[in-house]
């Protein structure tokens, strides 16, 4: 398939994964791929930690196709989409064609690159040394280190400045901290 790029669904809050399931549906693999992108966050209640998958960016799919106007309309039409967003811009509709615009490969790769097999960021180890940077031994965070701007060593959280839709959007994902004493 020619000339695929990354576009984002603005849809209802809480129905991103039923307007993915609807697109799986509706269209082969080959023609659209969607994209719900989520993180694993600790969160204390009552004295316990869970690990819960949260939404990266509530409210938006992602979906990687070769976009004409017949899509378009099909897109408009699915259940709970309310409309076709990109870089903050609306489409653009020039004499019998439509030109849209893309989620750039700038702001597309490195939320790719950090996502799993099952479209959710995992956990990454992190070692904290004192008036020092911040090292990640594993996980997607290795070699990304300039996405983190925060670390909260009591709620094991990174916070993350990620590119997304022509902004800087602030993430909290989940992180192992390891002493520098037990690296050894």
């Amino acid at each position: 398939m020619i000339g695929l790029n990354w576009y984002a669904l603005f849809v209802e809050t809480g129905m991103e994964e039923t307007v993915q399931h609807w697109l799986k549906q509706q269209f082969e693999e080959s023609r659209l791929r969607s994209l719900v992108p989520k993180r694993i966050v600790p969160e204390r209640k009552q004295g316990f930690t869970r690990h819960v998958v949260r939404k990266m960016f509530p409210g938006y799919v992602l979906i990687k196709t070769s976009m004409d106007a017949e899509l378009y309309h099909d897109l408009r039409r699915t259940p709970h989409v309310l409309k076709l967003l990109t870089n903050g811009r609306w489409h653009e509709q020039k004499q019998d064609t439509f030109q849209f615009s893309t989620i750039q490969e700038a702001e597309i790769t490195p939320l790719l690159r950090l996502l799993n097999q099952a479209d959710i960021l995992e956990f990454s180890t992190l070692s904290l040394i004192p008036k020092s940077n911040i090292h990640v031994l594993s996980g997607p965070l290795k070699g990304m280190e300039s996405f983190i701007k925060k670390i909260d060593r009591h709620k094991n959280r990174a916070t993350l400045q990620i590119p997304f839709l022509g902004e800087e959007r602030t993430i909290e994902v989940g992180i192992l901290i390891m002493n520098p004493a037990s690296e050894c």
